[in-house]
């Protein structure tokens, strides 16, 4: 089992390109080849890393969007 690393918010379901740097660090760029993401690849197996800067918006409070939204990435990828 692979690790899952969280993409901003907009970008759910939609197909990324994931760039590995040197062993230490994930790039993640959207379709058009625009940087997207960066996280330090985790050196354990089946982790799930969320910056929560992706979970940032407008209309919601920060902190109880970050919440909501972190738990239906961790329902959504814990069964992978």
């Amino acid at each position: 089992m692979g690790n899952k690393y969280s993409v901003p918010h907009y970008f759910v379901g939609k197909e990324v390109w994931i760039k590995n740097k040197k062993g230490l660090e994930l790039e993640i760029y959207s379709q058009s080849r625009r940087l997207i993401a960066k996280h330090k690849l985790s050196l354990k197996k089946g982790e799930i890393i969320i910056d929560k800067s992706h979970y940032k918006s407008k209309s919601y409070n920060e902190s109880s969007n970050y919440e909501k939204l972190s738990l239906l990435f961790m329902e959504r990828f814990s069964g992978c």
